[in-house]
């Protein structure tokens, strides 16, 4: 009789830390989303790839580090979500030296991003303009914002270069835009050090 008791022994302590495991499981369940798109107007770059460098207040190759997104107050009221990126400085390949730009790393300011609102995920969405990934590289054309102290892109989707595999690919949709992607990120580069000095 012993030895049947043992047998039930480690399924009954099984069928008590069922429910444990599934309560556990259930608390991991993912948030659902709720994605706001938003429409933001942006100052359109200049013609030539020359006039942009020389208009950006900064020309920034570098690697995103860490996005945090934060509440904000829009300028005309409102609620607001803002991402904060840290940008790993691999070359400052243009400065105005209006603001000192640290050879580090900066803060790249943009709308949108994720909020966790206890009980769902808040995504806002800039519309026609992908949000940054961590640890990719990007050429950011920038302006420096005194109001929120950090920098953000010039020229909306068009201040934006992804480099990936040995490529340009743009966020923007001007002529700019369209004539760099698919070039390789060694002559774009190299055409913005030309200009940029």
């Amino acid at each position: 009789m012993n030895h049947k008791s043992r047998g039930w022994a480690p399924a009954i302590a099984l069928l008590a830390t069922l429910p444990i495991l599934w309560l556990h499981g259930a608390a991991q369940a993912p948030k659902p989303v709720l994605t706001n798109k938003i429409y933001t107007y942006f100052i359109g770059p200049p013609d030539t790839l020359k006039e942009m460098i020389l208009a950006a207040d900064a020309v920034v190759y570098g690697r995103i580090l860490a996005a945090a997104a934060n509440d904000s107050v829009s300028p005309i009221g409102g609620a607001l979500v803002r991402t904060a990126y840290r940008v790993k400085v691999n070359e400052l390949l243009h400065t105005l030296g209006g603001h000192p730009i640290d050879t580090d790393h900066i803060v790249v300011l943009r709308e949108g991003g994720d909020r966790d609102r206890g009980t769902h995920i808040e995504r806002v969405v800039q519309e026609n303009f992908p949000s940054f990934s961590v640890g990719g590289e990007y050429v950011l054309f920038l302006r420096w914002n005194p109001s929120q102290q950090a920098w953000a892109p010039a020229f909306g989707p068009g201040s934006v270069f992804r480099l990936s595999k040995g490529r340009v690919d743009s966020f923007g949709s001007s002529g700019i835009a369209a004539a760099q992607t698919g070039k390789t990120a060694a002559a774009f580069l190299e055409t913005i050090r030309s200009f940029g000095g």
